[in-house]
């Protein structure tokens, strides 16, 4: 199912919309996401890689 998503259509103050987009990609050794946030009054950007071979992790903000 696809949305047609309209923030002028939300029915809620501005200052409590909260939006993001989430995008993994992977191999079979890593997995690498990259979360953007918004959430009117601030926003942030992660980054996680994960190798699926050693168990190590990565994040960053």
């Amino acid at each position: 199912m696809l949305y047609d998503y309209r923030r002028e259509d939300i029915k809620a103050p501005a200052w409590r919309i909260k939006e993001w987009n989430f995008h993994q990609v992977s191999n079979e050794r890593y997995t690498a996401q990259l979360t953007i946030n918004d959430i009117s009054i601030g926003g942030a950007v992660t980054f996680s890689i994960f190798d699926r071979v050693t168990g190590e992790k990565a994040d960053g903000i």
